[in-house]
């Protein structure tokens, strides 16, 4: 197999070369699902060094350099920049095979344009030929974003952020990248945990409302949502460890549960509780949704509970369902997703990085949503990215995907009609995303 960093690298046939070069690589990104801070693309933030844009906040990569036995001086503590990228260096020959090391690679010649080879010894060549680059006066966030082909990305804002970044980005005639805020509420969920209070009195403050019951957070959540809609946002997210058990709205007992969560700072909230608050906000939100037409995302950590496939039947029937990415983090969990899907229409089944992006695992889930679902219809991948260097993974996604359906292409298991297969890349690396979420991009 030739080197990651090779022109046909993960592109096993000549099918796949065609699809990647000629189309895929050339399509726009639509980042729906991104970690970007708002603050650096509107401040058009430069990077000292490699280790300030890749390592710092990269919680992947530190867990990595913990787990090669690297000392937690050397990862988030007081040593030099420096002295933490060559520790990351240190750690490479043990992670063979990492994708993220592959993306990093590749992010090294598509950003940086160093083919040198990502190892300990290269070390401080990259150092250098980083810094150099990072030197130039068009090495900012915005350019960045520009020659990642980033035509829309969706930043991930709390209902008490003011979005003040987000209209100086809107204002600036010169951002070739448009930059939309995402409506994400998951700190709402956790209304069993310490801090909810200060949470609430905080979200009260930010959209000008006294939150002392559930009239008064329904309030202020609609202050919110008109703030967001204000500023372009026509999608929420929201990120659950675990679905909480499904049990019918009750209004008249979800506040009482609520009032206690104030009361306590959530430590007086039982499960049942805890469910009461969480149906009721999802009923509050799913109906806020479908109002103002936006879409949803669900992202779900381990476990699928039989209960999900309740809520959404309850807020099908009372049509508070919006159209709704399902987004599992655990791959076992994809096969129920797929079965929700198939039984509620207004359902896709997303995606999400996990901690196994390796190839053959990005390729197995590929598997998944074909033999399951329309692949056709798929989103593709979001870049989930905290920084601008974490853009070639949408050309590592796209080369796999070209990989699997020109293996399938040449093997007889689908259609080799080369304009049937080009129509099918363009929508699942853009067209889809695009229309689902309603992006209206010129």
């Amino acid at each position: 197999m030739p080197p990651f960093s090779d022109h046909n690298a993960l592109l096993t046939t000549q099918t796949a070369r065609l699809l990647y070069h000629l189309y895929a690589k050339k399509m726009p990104v639509i980042d729906y699902r991104s970690r970007l801070s708002a603050a650096d693309i509107a401040k058009d933030r430069r990077w000292s060094n490699i280790t300030e844009l890749y390592l710092a906040g990269n919680t992947t990569a530190q867990r990595l350099m913990r787990a090669c036995g690297v000392n937690e001086h050397l990862i988030t503590g007081q040593a030099s920049d420096y002295e933490k990228f060559h520790a990351w260096c240190r750690c490479l020959p043990q992670l063979v095979g990492n994708p993220h090391v592959l993306w990093y690679q590749l992010a090294l010649r598509e950003t940086f344009g160093c083919d040198l080879p990502l190892t300990q010894e290269s070390c401080d060549a990259i150092w250098l030929l980083t810094a150099e680059r990072l030197a130039e006066p068009d090495f900012r966030a915005r350019n960045l974003l520009a020659e990642a082909h980033v035509k829309l990305l969706c930043t991930a804002d709390d209902p008490c952020d003011s979005l003040t970044h987000h209209a100086a980005i809107a204002a600036d005639p010169q951002s070739s990248t448009r930059v939309l805020p995402t409506f994400c509420a998951d700190r709402l969920f956790a209304v069993n945990r310490p801090g909810i209070a200060a949470y609430l009195a905080g979200l009260g403050d930010a959209n000008r409302t006294d939150i002392t019951d559930l009239p008064s957070l329904e309030a202020a959540l609609r202050t919110a949502l008109d703030r967001f809609a204000a500023h372009g946002c026509h999608s929420a997210q929201l990120t659950l460890p675990c679905p909480p058990a499904f049990v019918k709205p009750n209004p008249y007992h979800a506040n009482e549960s609520l009032k206690t969560a104030l009361s306590t700072d959530g430590r007086g909230v039982n499960a049942e509780q805890t469910a009461l608050i969480c149906a009721q906000l999802m009923r509050f939100l799913g109906q806020e949704f479908v109002r103002r037409g936006w879409t949803a995302q669900l992202v779900f950590g381990a476990g699928t509970p039989a209960s999900l496939a309740d809520l959404f039947a309850y807020l099908e029937t009372e049509d508070v369902l919006p159209p709704t990415l399902l987004c599992a983090q655990n791959p076992v969990d994809d096969a129920a997703m797929a079965d929700l899907v198939l039984v509620h229409p207004r359902l896709r089944l997303g995606s999400t990085w996990r901690a196994d992006a390796a190839p053959e695992a990005l390729r197995q889930h590929i598997r998944i949503l074909a033999a399951a679902l329309p692949l056709g219809r798929w989103l593709g991948m979001p870049t989930e990215a905290g920084t601008p260097l974490a853009y070639p993974r949408q050309a590592y996604f796209r080369r796999i995907l070209c990989a699997c359906i020109g293996e399938w292409a040449e093997s007889g298991l689908c259609s080799a009609d080369m304009d049937t297969l080009v129509q099918l890349v363009c929508d699942i690396c853009f067209n889809n995303a695009k229309n689902f979420f309603g992006f209206k991009l010129s």
